[in-house]
């Protein structure tokens, strides 16, 4: 009986021998994962720092530092769902793993997970307040989360820790375009390039900034530069072809976007860049063929359907710009635009009922706009709905008081109506608005001879004709012109 006794108790000593092996094995283990780990931050080259990571791996694949170096391997096969599970391993393992929690959110970011990327970058610059780089990544994260201020806020913050963050000014420029602030934009890109005189998208960025201010040729100048630096950079030669276009250098401008095409063939965009400066320079045919290359990159591209059906309609291609306008009705049945297009074309077909039904659904969705009742207005007046017509042009100068047009047009119905005395009145309220219109002494001219006032009426027809109106033989004989 105590033999066996001695027995079980060496046993349990060899047991415990063995156990305790094990640990130190394990803790031996990693402690060289840790050591490579710390090699691997010295290493700059991050495809250099890869076998380091596999080696860690190997040696001890448990480890905090096994499970980071896991993390990463997978990041770099874009396997991000299996990648931040590693790096949660490693934090769990050890809470205050700062690069583990960068690496997660730069995972996350690359994931789309703006939010997991803003929680991580805010614990990791609860360890190192001090990292410039880190809060430009923050802020990359609050920008895709349309937080701007946020963005802004963390951006300056990189630009207080690190006064020559050219990254920094260039990223607090693009939140202030978004915000419209073009000027406060074009001084921090200012500040980047004073930095970095080699920074092709800051010099692109400003470009942009000009171009939303009007200042087409610093645009030009700045897109330049940046092409120069960056030879195969899409971006600056789109900005540039938009400002070469502004400033009607059409020519150059087809140029930039065939540069654009030639590096992003997908370039819906470019394609339908290029197809407005053809419908510019009336190449409509061109035009139209940009338009469906764009289409066809693009099918839910509502810009490139309304442009092609502009065109169209310049070719007299009547029933395709109505399938073209169509198609963004159905794309975006909010839209008035499509219907006061389709409306214009069907008037032009002598479609009035078609025409009536599309510009009333514009003014359905849109009671306020005043251009929807002047096309419903003066269709109402080619049908001879004339007090259709009046209210809609009356709707008109409820809407914009001083809207000379809609008083002239009101004028013309109510002449339409023989009612001369009302059309004279609101003849003379679109004079005073808009004394320069030579057509509205014109017609005020005509609605005076009917109420029998010859001399008001040359003295209207003399005014007009000053202004370069063409006035008939019979009026020049009465009035002696």
């Amino acid at each position: 009986m105590k033999k066996t006794i001695t027995m079980i108790i060496c046993m349990a000593a060899a047991a415990s021998l063995v156990l305790v092996s094990c640990v130190r094995g394990s803790e031996y283990e990693r402690l060289r994962a840790k050591e490579l780990y710390e090699k691997s931050v010295s290493i700059q080259n991050a495809a250099e720092r890869l076998p380091v990571f596999k080696d860690i791996v190997k040696i001890s694949p448990g480890s905090e530092y096994g499970w980071f170096a896991k993390g990463i391997l997978l990041k770099e096969e874009k396997k991000y769902r299996e990648s931040i599970e590693c790096f949660t391993k490693a934090v769990e393992l050890k809470p205050d793993f700062t690069d583990a929690f960068r690496n997660r959110g730069s995972v996350e970011f690359s994931n789309d997970d703006y939010n997991g990327a803003v929680a991580d970058f805010t614990i990791t610059a609860g360890f190192m307040p001090d990292d410039s780089e880190l809060y430009i990544c923050r802020g990359d994260a609050y920008l895709k989360l349309y937080k701007y201020n946020e963005a802004a806020a963390d951006y300056t913050k990189a630009i207080e820790l690190d006064p020559r963050s050219a990254e920094g000014y260039n990223k607090r420029g693009l939140v202030k375009i978004i915000l419209k602030s073009f000027k406060a934009a074009i001084n921090d890109f200012g500040r980047a390039i004073s930095i970095n005189n080699s920074y092709a998208e800051a010099f692109n960025n400003r470009g942009y900034a000009w171009y939303m201010l009007g200042g087409y040729k610093n645009t030009l100048a700045d897109c330049t530069t940046a092409v120069n630096l960056k030879p195969d950079y899409s971006d600056a030669y789109f900005n540039r072809g938009d400002a070469k276009s502004a400033l009607a250098d059409y020519r150059g401008a087809i140029s930039d976007f065939n540069a654009v095409i030639r590096l992003k063939p997908d370039s819906a965009e470019a394609y339908n860049r290029r197809g407005y400066i053809n419908y510019t320079i009336e190449k409509y045919i061109e035009a139209i063929a940009d338009y469906s290359i764009a289409i066809d990159l693009k099918p839910r591209y509502t810009g490139a359907y309304y442009n092609r059906g502009d065109a169209r309609d310049k070719t007299k291609d009547y029933a395709g710009a109505i399938a073209d306008y169509s198609k963004v009705s159905e794309l975006e049945p909010g839209d008035i635009f499509c219907y006061l297009n389709r409306g214009n074309i069907k008037e032009k077909i002598n479609d009035f009922e078609g025409a009536l039904s599309d510009f009333n659904r514009a003014i359905e969705l849109k009671g306020d706009y005043e251009k929807s009742y002047f096309a419903r207005g003066f269709l109402k007046y080619r049908i001879k709905d004339y007090n259709g017509a009046i209210a809609d042009y009356s709707r008109i100068i409820e809407l914009v008081p001083g809207s000379a047009e809609a008083y002239g047009n009101r004028g013309l119905v109510k002449a339409g109506l023989k009612d001369f005395e009302g059309a004279v009145a609101d003849y003379s309220r679109s004079i005073e608005l808009k004394p320069d219109d030579p057509r509205t002494y014109y017609d005020r001219g005509n609605a005076r001879i009917k109420m029998d006032l010859k001399d008001e009426a040359c003295s209207d027809f003399k005014k007009a004709a000053k202004l370069g109106w063409k006035t008939d033989t019979d009026i020049r004989k009465t009035c002696r012109m």
